[in-house]
């Protein structure tokens, strides 16, 4: 089944009444609750939301998350295939912290700088999304690319 995640969770995000404070249902952050509640990997939602990538149980895990919650708002999800997400710009999946290191890294770049850059972190945090984007504005940009992947425990 082929769902348009991003605009299921936008027609539910635009039914959740205001207020309340604290985490809203509907948000990333509610939705990676849910997944870790449920014993599904919470890190994979962007992926899910954004760029359709995940494994099929967790992408049947996001699925009941949503149901329930249309369910609760009284808006159930489409039952059939309501056609492919579009591709999003890769920035899209990543974080605040994210974005900016990838605006800062290339600035310096571009100033004439040689800033470093180490990533780290645990898996579908952004890592690869982050380092693709930057080693493609730099190589358009004519700038020769290193990349050194190391591993380890």
């Amino acid at each position: 089944m082929t769902v348009d995640w991003k605009a299921t969770l936008n027609d539910l995000r635009g039914r959740v009444p205001p207020g309340g404070g604290g985490v809203v249902p509907g948000s990333l952050r509610w939705l990676e609750a849910r997944m870790r509640e449920r014993g599904a990997n919470p890190s994979s939602v962007r992926n899910i939301v954004y760029r359709d990538v995940g494994t099929a149980r967790d992408k049947g895990q996001l699925r009941a998350v949503l149901e329930d919650l249309a369910r609760e708002l009284g808006a159930p999800l489409p039952d059939g295939p309501v056609g492919a997400a579009p591709a999003p710009d890769d920035l899209e999946l990543l974080g605040r912290s994210k974005k900016r290191a990838f605006r800062q890294f290339t600035a310096g770049v571009r100033a004439g700088r040689a800033p470093r850059l180490i990533v780290s972190g645990p898996p579908g945090a952004g890592k690869t999304v982050l380092l693709s984007r930057v080693a493609a504005a730099l190589e358009a940009q004519g700038v020769p690319v290193v990349t050194l992947r190391l591993g380890g425990a």
